[in-house]
């Protein structure tokens, strides 16, 4: 996962999608989010049957440690800024939910597909390093 700052905008950075924006506090406090919809099967109306959309949402909420600037003199306005090479740790939680219409009881592992049950949440604890000062 590759984080970049440029406050007051967080970019969540992935190599098979766009650089996502998220938001960034004075304390160091981040929230990204990503939402993506997979049809998966088509509508076949001859059948009556309703196609799969499957919706995975992507949340990432973490805190940067931050500091003042070493520049002596700063004002009650200035921001703080993210401090290197820190650590940041962060939460994601990935939820996927069939979207609304769609039938996606294909996928529940009682018909051979991969889910126990639809919607579903995985929840990761992450932490990372900051690479470069660029």
């Amino acid at each position: 996962m590759e984080l970049r700052v440029e406050k007051p905008t967080l970019y969540w950075v992935q190599s098979n999608f766009p650089a996502v924006a998220g938001s960034i506090d004075n304390d160091g406090n981040f929230r990204v989010q990503l939402v993506s919809s997979w049809a998966l099967s088509p509508d076949d109306p001859e059948a009556e049957v309703a196609g799969c959309t499957l919706e995975q949402k992507d949340t990432v909420t973490g805190i940067f440690e931050l500091s003042a600037s070493p520049d002596a003199g700063l004002s009650e306005n200035t921001e703080p800024l993210i401090q290197g090479p820190d650590q940041w740790e962060a939460e994601q939680s990935i939820l996927y939910s069939p979207v609304s219409g769609s039938d996606c009881s294909l996928l529940l592992t009682q018909n051979g597909g991969s889910f126990a049950e639809i919607p579903c949440r995985l929840d990761y604890d992450l932490l990372g390093t900051r690479l470069t000062s660029d």
